[in-house]
């Protein structure tokens, strides 16, 4: 039996000569106690690759199961692989990743999961673009701040610090965030 174990068989046959009976967990037990755990993982596993509606939580260090059950099914979510349907969904684990249950990406819905594993491709090729050397024109770092007014995001170019923000209309000193006025001095010093 220890063999069938370390070969990673799920059903375990009696190494009796011309015996075919399954061992049950109580026999195995008696038999090897320091195998009946990595067994059992193993069963478990194997259960979980088969059954479609199973699946493991793809973060690195959760060891959570996630069963998804569907009312609805559509031509796009039909597995023809698993001859079941998966919708693409997405899954809040417990341990706070928020994954895709058909593909186990992270989650991307309403997109598919074929248009979101082409926006990855598109993305993967964009960063190792900007990456290169070659491409030492491009902008890698921006300066944005906050508008102190309405809160959204501005980003500085070159010119003073004087910043009048297109949205808002608000004016304000972009080193201090303080309202600009004719007399403004800003008590930060200035690089």
């Amino acid at each position: 039996m220890r063999t069938q174990i370390e070969h990673g068989h799920t059903v375990l046959r009696c190494p009796g000569y011309e015996c075919s009976s399954t061992v049950d967990d109580v026999t195995l037990m008696s038999l090897v106690p320091s195998l009946y755990g990595r067994h059992l993982a193993k069963r478990l596993d194997t259960f979980l690759e088969m059954d479609p509606e199973w699946k493991w939580c793809p973060a690195d260090q959760c060891k959570l199961v996630v069963k998804a059950t569907t009312t609805q099914v559509t031509s796009e979510a039909f597995d023809a692989k698993n001859n079941a349907s998966i919708q693409p969904v997405p899954v809040v684990c417990v341990c706070g990743t928020i994954w895709c249950f058909k593909c186990q990406e992270d989650a991307h819905w309403p997109a598919t999961c074929q248009e979101a594993q082409i926006f990855r491709q598109k993305n993967a090729s964009y960063a190792r673009m900007v990456t290169t050397k070659k491409r030492r024109g491009l902008i890698t770092s921006i300066q944005v701040k906050h508008c102190p007014s309405c809160y959204y995001p501005v980003e500085k170019g070159l010119g003073c610090n004087h910043m009048t923000y297109i949205l808002c209309h608000y004016e304000f000193c972009w080193i201090c965030l303080q309202r600009f006025s004719h007399s403004h001095e800003c008590r930060i010093v200035h690089l």
